[in-house]
């Protein structure tokens, strides 16, 4: 038997409840009192099993990636501010986790049974094209080599492309990937808050617990429609409210980006 939350529930009751609300006012201009009950429930009940898929599929996925953004997030972090011999460390970690021979050299690792080196670039400073014929150079007799780093601009992997298969580009979350599968993840030493969001205006604009706000205003201009002369102007924002705080319900963020 399936498990739900609270907050899963209570976001199911919302979407019934504003969804009736919304489809009974609008209804009520065309349907008489029996009909347009049945249809706002009708519609209430549709939007409701709706609201269980998509809210359900989006619980089901959200915990897994954003766990793992955030991890990987920690990881770069790591990569970039760890001294060279603690990046050694992972490496050696997963060579000995794997039963692979690897020879640590001073910039490089080499795998004698793949004929393989291996070349850190973590920092703040992109791979180069000088970068690539460096290491060129130095596994032209040795085999073929691999450049990690957290990403690499379309320009340097074209040029990588040019020397016939001996220069391999593997951005962090390859490395990332056999780290984790190792076991070997740099353990969280640095920990640097980030900057503001420019976007934080709007994404609190679209913050998923504004919605009992829309409901609220929605709910009082459909209200204050029986009481106006002009009742359009009153149902057409109180409609736009409640199909905000639907929306917001359906594909609102919170803080955590769930």
């Amino acid at each position: 038997m399936k498990k739900f939350s609270l907050s899963f529930v209570s976001d199911c009751i919302f979407i019934a409840f504003a969804g009736f609300i919304l489809a009974l006012f609008i209804m009520n201009y065309f349907m008489p009192a029996p009909y347009k009950f049945i249809a706002a429930g009708t519609f209430a009940a549709l939007l409701t099993l709706l609201g269980v898929k998509v809210l359900y599929g989006k619980r089901k996925n959200k915990y897994t990636k954003s766990c793992d953004d955030a991890e990987y997030s920690r990881f770069i972090l790591q990569m970039q501010l760890m001294t060279d011999a603690e990046r050694a460390a992972c490496i050696m970690k997963v060579a000995e986790r794997t039963g692979e021979a690897v020879q640590k050299k001073k910039d490089y690792f080499y795998f004698p049974d793949k004929k393989t080196v291996l070349i850190l670039r973590f920092g703040f400073t992109e791979t180069t094209k000088a970068d690539i014929v460096k290491t060129f150079n130095l596994v032209y007799e040795k085999g073929e080599a691999i450049i990690a780093s957290e990403k690499f601009n379309a320009e340097t992997e074209n040029f990588a492309k040019r020397f016939g298969g001996k220069i391999k580009l593997a951005d962090g979350k390859k490395l990332f990937a056999v780290l984790k599968a190792a076991d070997a993840l740099p353990p969280e030493k640095y920990n640097i808050d980030a900057p503001n969001d420019k976007r934080r205006a709007l994404i609190n604009l679209l913050d998923k617990k504004r919605a009992k706000n829309y409901f609220v205003f929605g709910v009082i201009f459909l209200a204050m429609s029986y009481f106006v002369p002009i009742k359009i102007y009153y149902v057409i924002c109180g409609s736009i409210m409640l199909i905000m705080a639907l929306t917001l319900k359906f594909f609102g963020k919170t803080e955590k980006g769930a």
